[in-house]
């Protein structure tokens, strides 16, 4: 999807329409997503690198129990549906990776 919508070409005769996907769930390994969801904030915030580091420890640091064993496992994939920061982590990440380079552009 991403590689697909970055080889979109806007014209400055296009127009702009907001899709809502309902059911859409942005994944990604902690690495991937705190990368792209701290891409944001500009290099030369004190605070980047204590942000990144936080995040990385939050995405890390997911355990999911099973009810019906008691076993926890560490969630590999994913910012934590239902987390407070899950939604803001990947419309970061999503930002970053699909919508900045439209936003961005004279044409639009």
């Amino acid at each position: 999807f991403v590689e697909k919508i970055n080889q979109v070409q806007v014209d400055p005769n296009d127009y702009f329409v907001k899709i809502e996907g309902v059911e859409f769930y942005m994944k990604g390994t902690p690495e991937q997503l705190t990368r792209d969801a701290c891409d944001i904030i500009d290099d030369d915030c004190p605070s980047k690198g204590v942000m990144k580091d936080t995040l990385s420890w939050l995405l890390r640091h997911q355990y999911v129990k099973s009810s019906i064993t008691g076993v926890s496992k560490n969630v590999a994939i994913g910012s934590g549906m239902g987390l407070q920061h899950s939604g803001a982590v990947t419309d970061s990440a999503f930002f970053v990776k699909c919508e900045r380079k439209w936003v961005m552009s004279s044409n639009v």
